[in-house]
């Protein structure tokens, strides 16, 4: 019957795409398709429905669905997290994660000095296998990208237990997540030329200005003229903090 209704409705909406006008009556018909799925599994259903999760994947979904890949749904507890590392304030385990397609797996480009992930010896390059070790491990590639990420974020004072890949051995880590403060611009001389100095700008949040400002200045007491800014693998952030660093230089 579910199939028969949404069948009925794709029909009725081939031409509800953004920038269309959208009626109440459409909006309705996706509501009653909804509470329809709600009350068969209500009906049905034997194990105990989790309503907050369920309402947060259907936002999420919806978020997706649009096409605009800016568009993203975040809890209140993703978002207060979202904007606190644009201020450079972070719990976890400080790590920097990209997706790599070719593997479907997490990859560390970058590990915060002085964080807990630092201390217990992950390395940029391990690549995040599963969520969990021994016999609770979760595959990256079955539970997806977002899902895993969700599962590796945490507040400070709990666990973040996963797997890593690393020359082909897998390495189990169990990280009590802390506060840390992220130090986004990183600089060293380049060894084969000392005459020059390569400055990472791992991202850009509001105190990445200042450690700019800092690291150059280091650069220019050494005696340095020559610099590389590297910025491979930098997700953005902040745009205020990019154009302040722009002005700097």
């Amino acid at each position: 019957l579910m199939n028969d209704r949404l069948e009925d409705y794709e029909k009725e909406s081939e031409n509800m795409v953004l920038g269309n006008v959208v009626t109440d009556e459409q909006r309705q018909r996706l509501f009653s398709l909804l509470l329809e799925l709600d009350s068969a599994f209500q009906n049905y259903e034997f194990h105990e429905m989790d309503y907050k999760a369920i309402t947060n994947y259907v936002l999420e979904s919806y978020a997706a669905a649009v096409g605009d890949k800016y568009a993203e749904y975040y809890t209140k507890e993703e978002f207060d997290q979202m904007m606190a590392s644009m201020q450079g304030q972070n719990q976890g385990v400080g790590v920097n994660i990209v997706y790599d397609p070719d593997t479907g797996l997490i990859t560390i480009i970058n590990v915060m000095p002085n964080s807990p992930a630092f201390k217990a010896g992950i390395l940029p390059g391990d690549k995040i296998y599963a969520v969990g070790t021994g016999e609770n491990k979760k595959l990256v590639t079955v539970l997806g990208y977002t899902a895993a990420v969700l599962e590796l974020q945490g507040v400070k004072g709990t666990l973040a237990e996963f797997t890593v890949l690393r020359d082909g051995k897998e390495i189990e880590f169990s990280i009590m997540r802390e506060e840390y403060v992220n130090q986004s611009v990183l600089w060293h001389e380049y060894a084969p030329d000392k005459s020059v100095a390569v400055v990472k700008i791992l991202n850009f949040d509001a105190l990445t200005p200042s450690q700019f400002k800092a690291a150059m200045e280091e650069v220019e007491a050494k005696g340095i003229k020559k610099v590389v800014f590297d910025v491979r693998s930098n997700p953005g952030g902040n745009l205020n903090a990019i154009v302040e660093v722009l002005d700097l230089l």
